[in-house]
């Protein structure tokens, strides 16, 4: 496992291209989702795949999130895979940054149940950020 970068403050050199691209991969093979912990809740993206070049690259163009590996076992056998993934403030400016590029309806409410659930719960400075982004459903 991996953590790499400086994050956000380097996201300006990204193209809209670039998070067209990312914002299409996340859409097909990420994950949103808040977690309980002592504090509050914590909003976490992922991307999980069997290819690891792919999370590598996403990690390597971003310069930011957590980098690991596990072995999957499921109905059809064991597999590793790879996940790239962020939490808290971090996850929530990466959405923001996709947002304009999601175009399932399905995930578009995903990330707003999320984000609500979040906004409920969250330590007092991420709330503070939270509250200034415009979220196209509220």
């Amino acid at each position: 496992a991996s953590k790499m970068g400086t994050g956000p403050t380097v996201w300006v050199q990204m193209t809209r291209s670039d998070w067209a691209f990312v914002a299409g991969f996340w859409q097909g093979e990420g994950t949103i989702y808040s977690y309980k912990r002592k504090e509050g809740r914590v909003l976490r993206v992922n991307i999980i795949q069997t290819d690891p070049s792919s999370i590598r690259w996403l990690q390597r163009k971003l310069k930011i999130g957590w980098l690991g590996s596990f072995v999957n076992r499921s109905h059809l056998g064991k597999k590793r895979v790879y996940e790239w993934r962020l939490s808290g403030l971090n996850a929530l400016k990466f959405i923001q940054k996709i947002l304009p590029y999601i175009t399932s309806t399905y995930r578009r409410k995903q990330i707003g149940k999320h984000i609500a659930l979040d906004k409920k719960y969250v330590n007092h400075e991420y709330r503070n950020h939270n509250s200034k982004i415009k979220w196209p459903w509220r």
